[in-house]
């Protein structure tokens, strides 16, 4: 993968004046909130490239249960108010789902059911990357009606504005608003079917933000009737693109009661969809790739995950490699009545054909435990799979594995969260090329706390071998009162490290984040240390041979990583090889022209790095 040399926006990794970092130990977890109320239904999105994230989660039942967002570095630092900012203090008792997304300027979206203003309506806000309320502190109010409405979901839109779909008794409503939150169609775009009723399940934008997939559970009649999956695709105009009628992703058997399956955007304006049939109790997975056009990929009624008859399986969770066109999908495996479980995954090629021989590759074979949460997180070095295995109430524990191309578990079963307790709600996200963050509600230590964890491409926990400032005092960020500025953001940049120190793995990721939007930046790299010496509004630390990094950039998005940095270094003038015994020390320059100092320019911390085979 190339590097990409943008400047940042978000805190990262091993900086030294961080209050917080993720932990080594899977004992101890980093909490996101541990209010004294219980806090249930995270979500994750990542933000740009540089390995931060967004949590959401609804907190508390005293007086409701509100909405509250709260954003991480890489380093697992929070970098909002702790326990997060208040996006909406609400009244409800009982939760439903909600959308969470994250805009093209690194600001969040939110869709949620309100009930501040009269009755229950549908409710979307935009919360800026410092936590302010974009939309106002009421955000926007997209219903005004006593009909039911239940289950938004939101995307981003090309011009920071956002498409937010709900249900609204038996129809699905979809509106888009402006980067202000003005609604910009004048009637929303309204779903009916035939017969029974629509429920919407996802959606997701394209990567230009011009159209959104919107996936949908069809009622087929009554409570009791067959549950179908269909999808229709929209355009920025409210166009249909797939026809007057959505698209038929599932259209015979059932989908169990209460489901209603999420699915990943493709990057050309498909999706890969995953589900499990529930009819006649004879569980099975399948998977669908519907094209841009609105076409199937696979054969109709999507492609089953194993020919194994003498087995079900349950709860798919699909991810997508747009490079390769793959599909991997992992599930849970189980005996014919359910008394043991397992996990298991399997790789489909572009047209559906299976990879990984036609049952499927076993992570953890069928045993007594129960295992819950099966999910995963596409890294570039490989699929991270994650599940709650349990062995009795109150007994789970989070475990991990990493498989290879072929399907071989390459690391593990380890632990990500040890700590015996009720988990709930796992939810995973592949931060960026080597870290997967997780999130979930635990309650350790009472009714739930809403804790998180990263998991590094090797399974491993916590930083990994770069050391950030050298011990010399090179204050991190230069927000050190001791030395040097913070930047026109009010705080310093932070430059981290993610993934392992092999020169034949080539994993790891410098990120840089908390930057000024819109600035110059280059990274460098050094032989030596320095004593820290003033160089701008910063203290440069890094000295000896040096050599700028040969892609510098502009930051828009506000978060940036650089990868592959043992294979780009091959190119690199004689004697600035990345090789194994080398050490090299790093750190970024930028512009800043508004920052408090006086100074044009800044530096982020610096960063060392030993490197081995």
């Amino acid at each position: 993968m190339q590097a990409k040399s943008l400047c940042p926006l978000a805190l990262v990794f091993f900086a030294a004046t961080s209050q917080a970092q993720w932990s080594s130990d899977p004992t101890v977890n980093l909490p996101i909130s541990s209010a004294p109320s219980d806090q249930v239904q995270a979500k994750l999105v990542r933000v740009g490239s540089g390995g931060g994230a967004y949590s959401s989660w609804f907190d508390g039942i005293a007086s409701g249960y509100d909405v509250r967002l709260q954003r991480l570095g890489a380093n697992g630092k929070t970098l909002l108010p702790a326990g997060g900012v208040l996006v909406a203090d609400r009244g409800l008792s009982s939760t439903q789902d909600y959308g969470l997304a994250v805009n093209n300027d690194g600001s969040a979206l939110l869709a949620f059911r309100d009930d501040r203003f009269g009755g229950i309506q549908i409710t979307a806000a935009r919360i800026g990357s410092d936590g302010s309320a974009i939309w106002g502190p009421n955000g926007i109010q997209l219903t005004q009606t006593t009909a039911f409405v239940a289950a938004p979901v939101i995307a981003n839109a090309f011009d920071l504005g956002a498409f937010v779909a709900w249900t609204q008794d038996s129809s699905v409503h979809v509106q888009r608003l402006s980067s202000t939150g003005i609604p910009l169609w004048a009637q929303d775009v309204v779903l009916t079917p035939a017969s029974g009723s629509f429920s919407v399940a996802d959606m997701h934008s394209d990567p230009n933000g011009d159209t959104v997939v919107l996936s949908i559970v069809h009622q087929t009649g009554g409570f009791g009737s067959p549950r179908r999956l269909v999808a229709q695709r929209i355009d920025g105009a409210g166009g249909l693109m797939w026809g007057a009628s959505p698209v038929a992703v599932f259209d015979t058997g059932s989908l169990q009661l209460g489901n209603f399956p999420d699915f990943v955007p493709d990057a050309t304006g498909g999706g890969i969809f995953s589900w499990y049939d529930a009819a006649s109790l004879q569980f099975q997975c399948y998977v669908q790739h519907i094209l841009g056009n609105g076409s199937e990929a696979f054969v109709h009624n999507g492609v089953a995950v194993s020919t194994d008859t003498t087995r079900v399986r349950v709860t798919p969770n699909a991810s997508f490699n747009a490079l390769t066109g793959e599909t991997t999908v992992v599930w849970r495996e189980q005996s014919l009545n359910q008394s043991l479980n397992g996990v298991w995954a399997q790789r489909l090629d572009q047209t559906g054909n299976k990879l990984w021989t036609e049952t499927g590759t076993s992570i953890v074979p069928l045993g007594t435990s129960e295992l819950t949460q099966v999910i995963q997180a596409q890294t570039i070095p490989g699929t991270l799979v994650f599940w709650v295995q349990s062995t009795g109430f109150n007994q789970g524990r989070i475990e991990g594995a990493k498989l290879d191309g072929a399907g071989s578990v390459a690391a593990g079963p380890f632990d990500v969260a040890s700590t015996p307790s009720t988990k709930s709600r796992l939810a995973a996200l592949a931060a960026f090329e080597g870290i997967a963050i997780l999130a979930w509600t635990d309650n350790r230590n009472d009714e739930g706390d809403l804790l998180a964890q990263n998991v590094n491409s090797d399974g491993g926990l916590g930083r990994v071998g770069v050391e950030s400032c050298f011990g010399v005092g090179c204050p991190c960020g230069n927000n050190d009162p001791s030395g040097g500025c913070s930047n026109s953001t009010g705080a310093g940049t932070y430059l981290a490290g993610v993934g392992t120190l092999s020169v034949a793995a080539d994993d790891l990721v410098l990120a840089a984040t908390q930057a000024p939007l819109a600035v110059n930046c280059i990274l460098f790299m050094g032989d030596a240390t320095i004593a820290p010496l003033p160089l701008g509004d910063g203290l440069r630390c890094v000295g000896g041979n040096t050599l700028r990094w040969p892609l510098g950039g502009t930051s828009f998005s506000g978060t940036a990583s650089y990868s592959s940095l043992a294979g780009q270094s091959q190119a690199f003038p004689p004697g600035f090889q990345l090789t194994p015994g080398s050490t090299w020390h790093f750190q970024l320059w930028y512009r800043d022209p508004t920052g408090p100092c006086g100074g044009t320019f800044n530096l982020s911390n610096a960063v060392s790095a030993t490197f081995g085979p």
